[in-house]
């Protein structure tokens, strides 16, 4: 209804950059639709904080493009500190460049921003394990699987705890 309105944009971009990644969609059929969105909402506002996260979700998962990503998600943070999301995709970001100390720390601010998140519960759990800090990482997922027993993501990951630990 209102074209010149950019969040709309940029739950598009963030809803084909998801389906990319899982697979719903091929990822050369959801980065570009992706790409397209959340450079409409740039266009509109390049100060928002959501859109240049989203931008740095299909520069990490789509382009490969380091630099680009954490330029575009440390922008997002100074734009917007208390943007749940963009601590979270950082904390993605700095766990797949094996910055687990930085990963945990973006991690544990998204989760104080948005303490329901299933994933972003989740998240920190996973990076607790890739960090090797087994304990603290069952601990985090099961925590997660209180809120939400049936909260698949969850469950694979701290199947993935225990037996790290040998606890089959």
């Amino acid at each position: 209804k209102d074209p010149l309105y950019a969040l709309p944009y940029v739950g598009i971009a963030d809803t084909f950059g998801i389906m990319g990644l899982y697979s719903f969609l091929p990822p050369k059929e959801a980065y570009p639709k992706a790409r397209a969105a959340a450079t409409k909402a740039l266009e509109i506002d390049d100060t928002l904080a959501e859109a240049h996260t989203s931008m740095a979700w299909i520069s990490t998962f789509y382009d490969w493009d380091w630099p680009a990503a954490e330029s575009r998600l440390k922008k997002a943070v100074t734009l917007n500190p208390g943007y749940a999301t963009a601590h979270h995709w950082y904390s993605v970001y700095l766990a797949a460049r094996r910055r687990f100390d930085e990963s945990i720390t973006e991690a544990k601010i998204a989760v104080e921003l948005e303490p329901l998140g299933l994933i972003i519960n989740a998240v920190l759990g996973v990076v607790l394990y890739l960090s090797r800090q087994y304990d603290e990482s069952i601990e985090k997922l099961s925590n997660t699987l209180e809120m939400d027993p049936n909260f698949l993501l969850a469950n694979i990951w701290l199947a993935m705890g225990y037996t790290a630990k040998g606890l089959y």
